[in-house]
């Protein structure tokens, strides 16, 4: 249909993005990063009020046990990555 056509024209861009985000972290490893047990997944930004709280419930210990739990999307986790990733440049510094 014409809106549908439209609409993948429209966020075609967004989509290339996204997929060479995920590309690029895949390729840095794909590295399993620890998440902190006490980590308060409503102030991260650039996460849903829905997916903060489906993190908050699961409590995962890791990027990679996070990728597992149901309806966490690509968008989330890359959000999660990055938090983890400056997490742990920032021990190394420290």
């Amino acid at each position: 249909d014409a809106a549908r056509a439209h609409a993948e024209q429209l966020y075609a861009g967004y989509i290339e993005r996204q997929r060479r985000e995920i590309e690029r972290i895949r390729g840095e490893g794909a590295q399993d990063l620890p998440l902190a047990v006490d980590l308060d997944y409503g102030a991260l930004p650039g996460l849903s009020g829905e997916q903060a709280q489906r993190l908050a419930y699961v409590r995962p210990t890791s990027t990679g046990q996070a990728a597992r739990i149901p309806g966490v999307t690509p968008a989330a986790l890359m959000c999660l990555w990055a938090h983890a990733r400056q997490r742990q440049r920032a021990a190394r510094g420290a």
